[in-house]
């Protein structure tokens, strides 16, 4: 509740945050003995120390713990260095003077041992609380209260297996090199782990926790804690946004290219530093999905994307997403909230629809929009893009779009998932261009734009006709009434075409409305030439000057009639 973002209210969050921030600490007679047995069945690296005694596996073992949690606690030790492990092996001695020149700094995670029986419980207990809350509330959303809880049923528990994380670990690191992703990820001492315990390498830096905590002004920084001016907050607040982005992009590529990412990157999961990049840590929490599962999320990011309300609510209606709402705004209001990281989206959801979803959800549940049936891999996403927010809100940051970071591999994914399996979804979505935003947005409202162009068109004209009128009567028949030089003389159909395509060209490589608004040009160029063509019509004036006078249906019927007369 603490790390997702707008379930409760502020003081609620707040109040929470210590269960995976600030618990209290077990004290550390009782840690010695938790970590002593989770590694007791492990050869030890120096044999020579007593029985029971951590330096038979650490050169030395901080009894302070570095931080704590609902699960279990960290620690700061330093390891023996590989060569003088062989030499404790081989000899049971080392000089003092040796061993602390080759020293390694690690963190050593212990779980507690009674957590994996209570875990069990409280999720039980969890899943009957949610149901009795919904049927308290009346709220229709008994099939996405049973996809969140099987999500947390199925991923917590993973968190109590070390083993587990330690596999995540070592295949983000390798996922990480082969794409060339440039973030930490701590390494995993595999001779000092086990299922409880978990012996990895020290990642420099701070948690962006700490960096940006609420109750303190003081900031936590690498060299210790001091009191920051203001220009060093900005700078600093402007390191820690380049790493946040950093980090979604690095999770966006695992995601979409290998269907593995980590799942719990709220703020006491990322590590900044002066000079280093941002590391992520806790892999207890990393999913791996199913290709369909992969392809729902690529709809879901690319459906965003658009920025268009009504092809949204269109596609939705052929998913297994249920609202129940039939408002439109507030169904698109609730889908940009649970599954982007952005609350800026000025343009497809008004401001106070978001504030009106925002209090719902917090202060007054029976009447806020919900999902009523979600896709489990749904929840998963959800919870990552939540926490990606929060991260960016500790910063100020406000409009960073996972959506937009990460809609080009979404479209690259979906294109290989439709060459394996071709679904009529997908295909839809993967013929919108690149950068579809722009274009769906002026197509949703080129009715209305041509509309009101049209109409002032029409107003403007009809006061020019009569203002001639009055003047030329006995010099123009009704259906010439206006003079060429108004006309914008010797204007002709191609050369407008013309100046349309060259408006086109000029314009695509501007921002995505004018990419819109140059794509429907080039398209109206286009349309314009086809009627130069089949209707033998390149002279504007006459087209208008017709059109005006009434006499568009005979002056088109005369046209095809010429070229019927001709064909005969």
């Amino acid at each position: 509740f603490a790390t997702r973002d707008g379930l409760l209210p502020a003081p609620w969050v707040n109040a929470l945050k210590g269960s995976f921030e600030a618990l209290t600490p077990r004290p550390w007679n009782v840690m010695s003995t938790f970590i002593y047995q989770g590694l007791d069945h492990l050869e030890p690296i120096n044999p020579a120390a007593p029985q029971g005694d951590l330096r038979r596996y650490y050169a030395s073992i901080e009894t302070e713990s570095l931080a704590a949690a609902s699960i279990g606690q960290v620690h700061v030790a330093t390891m023996y260095a590989s060569n003088d492990a062989t030499n404790i092996r081989e000899n049971a001695h080392i000089d003092d003077e040796t061993r602390i020149q080759n020293e390694i700094k690690v963190i050593v995670k212990a779980i507690y041992p009674e957590i994996r029986k209570n875990l069990l419980a409280d999720l039980a207990n969890a899943r009957r609380a949610a149901h009795v809350i919904t049927n308290v509330l009346k709220l229709p959303m008994k099939g996405s209260i049973d996809a969140i809880m099987d999500e947390q049923c199925e991923a917590f528990p993973r968190e109590l297996d070390l083993r587990l994380e330690a596999a995540n670990i070592r295949k983000a690191i390798n996922l990480f090199a082969k794409h060339g992703i440039n973030v930490r990820v701590p390494n995993v001492i595999d001779e000092l782990s086990s299922s409880s315990v978990m012996t990895q390498t020290f990642c420099t830096g701070s948690t962006l926790a700490s960096l940006f905590s609420d109750d303190d002004d003081d900031k936590n920084i690498s060299n210790g804690r001091t009191k920051k001016n203001e220009t060093r907050q900005a700078l600093c607040r402007r390191r820690a946004k380049d790493d946040l982005i950093q980090i979604a992009r690095a999770m966006g590529i695992t995601l979409f290219r290998d269907r593995f990412y980590h799942s719990d990157c709220h703020p006491g999961n990322i590590i900044i530093a002066p000079d280093l990049p941002p590391a992520l840590i806790d892999w207890g929490q990393a999913t791996s999905l199913e290709p369909e599962q992969l392809r729902t999320i690529c709809h879901i990011v690319l459906l965003l994307a658009t920025r268009s309300p009504s092809l949204i609510d269109f596609a939705l209606k052929q998913s297994e997403f249920n609202f129940n709402t039939e408002e439109l705004e507030h169904r698109v209001a609730l889908l940009y909230y649970l599954f982007d990281s952005t609350r800026e989206i000025d343009g497809v959801v008004s401001r106070e629809a978001m504030d009106y979803l925002r209090d719902a959800i917090r202060y007054t549940p029976k009447r806020m929009p919900v999902l009523t049936d979600v896709p489990q891999e749904m929840v998963f996403f959800g919870r990552v893009c939540s926490v990606l927010r929060k991260s960016f809100e500790i910063i100020g940051e406000h409009n960073v779009s996972v959506v937009y970071l990460w809609r080009h591999e979404a479209r690259n994914a979906l294109k290989k998932l439709n060459a394996q399996d071709t679904q009529l979804t997908s295909t839809a979505l993967l013929l919108l261009p690149d950068e579809p935003a722009g274009l769906v947005l002026a197509l949703e409202r080129a009715p209305d734009l041509v509309a009101n162009a049209l109409n002032m068109i029409s107003r403007f004209l009809s006061t020019k006709i009569l203002q001639i009128d009055k003047k030329q009567t006995s010099l123009a028949p009704r259906n010439t009434l206006l003079p060429t030089k108004f006309l914008m003389r010797r204007l002709t159909l191609r050369k407008l075409a013309a100046l349309l395509f060259l408006f086109a060209a000029s314009f695509y490589l501007l921002g995505p409305i004018i990419r819109g608004i140059a794509a429907l040009s080039a398209l109206l160029a286009i349309l314009l030439l086809v009627m130069s063509i089949v209707f033998e019509v390149n002279d504007l004036s006459k087209i208008v000057v017709n059109f005006v006078g009434g006499h568009h249906h005979q002056f088109f019927s005369s046209s095809v009639s010429r070229r019927n007369n001709e064909a005969e």
